[in-house]
């Protein structure tokens, strides 16, 4: 009686045991696949969080020497260090420029002085001596003097570059002197 019973007990065949690994297969690499894709999104949306804070660190940069220039201003005019009086100026500026330094000019987002460097601080800079990073900032900063004096339109721009792509983070704000 145990002979039967084995000679009736059939294994896999060679054709569902391809079709079995195939459908294994297929499904591992379907979800690796979604694992790279999380990972190279999760790179992107890191670096916007990061542009987007460079960005408005530029704007209140601008906002700090300007509220300077109102706590001394028996010294200095609101506009002090910002502007050189022309309709549109592209600058640098870090978070310990003070009016005294004022922006530093450049030509663009693509002059080499734009791009940010980290400290051994851990803060994003200007300054070459820190560790480079991808990305760029620049301040457009335009200024009538003539039809509209008591303001001026601050464009925070900061560019960066993964696997050949450029992104671009633009935060704008008008200031005025208002005091």
């Amino acid at each position: 009686m145990k002979k039967s019973l084995l000679k009736n007990n059939q294994g896999f065949t060679l054709i569902e045991l391809l079709v079995s690994f195939i459908i294994i297969t297929s499904s591992v690499l379907g979800i690796f696949s979604l694992i790279i894709q999380n990972i190279q999104v999760q790179k992107i949306n890191k670096d916007q969080l990061i542009a987007s804070q460079l960005a408005q660190e530029g704007l209140e940069l601008v906002r700090n020497i300007r509220d300077y220039n109102w706590l001394h201003d028996d010294i200095y005019d609101t506009w002090y260090g910002i502007t050189g009086g022309s309709s549109v100026e592209f600058s640098i500026i870090d978070y310990n420029d003070s009016a005294e330094a004022g922006v530093t000019p450049v030509t663009g987002i693509s002059d080499p002085q734009t791009r940010l460097y980290k400290n051994a601080n851990g803060f994003y800079t200007h300054d070459v001596t820190g560790t480079a990073t991808q990305f760029s900032r620049v301040i457009k900063i335009e200024y009538d003097d003539i039809t509209s004096p008591e303001q001026i339109m601050v464009e925070s721009n900061v560019q960066w570059e993964i696997n050949g792509k450029t992104y671009n983070y633009i935060a704008d704000t008008i200031l005025y002197d208002w005091r």
